[in-house]
């Protein structure tokens, strides 16, 4: 299982999750507070209808518009695609 942390605004938080979910094979992502105190997490699982992501994409929504900033990790089977999409993603 690889892990990957990305630093991002509150403003960038549901945008990231929605795009990380779209490619598939997300197995969890947490969302840390920048003390390191874990907010939320959320189990994924693949080939889950968009029906089912739309609370987790809400909840995220709310978070978002508590934090300023935050970390998420995001837990997924070991691929290289998986390392190429989180290196591509812009930084806030």
């Amino acid at each position: 299982m690889t892990t990957y942390s990305e630093h991002l605004t509150g403003a960038r938080l549901v945008d990231r999750v929605r795009e990380l979910v779209h490619h598939g094979d997300v197995h969890r992502i947490t969302i840390r507070a920048e003390e390191g105190y874990t907010i939320a997490e959320f189990p994924m699982h693949e080939g889950e209808p968009a029906a089912l992501q739309t609370p987790t994409l809400a909840a995220v929504g709310s978070i978002a518009a508590l934090v300023s900033t935050c970390t998420i990790e995001v837990q997924r089977d070991g691929d290289t695609r998986f390392a190429e999409l989180c290196e591509a993603a812009p930084a806030d």
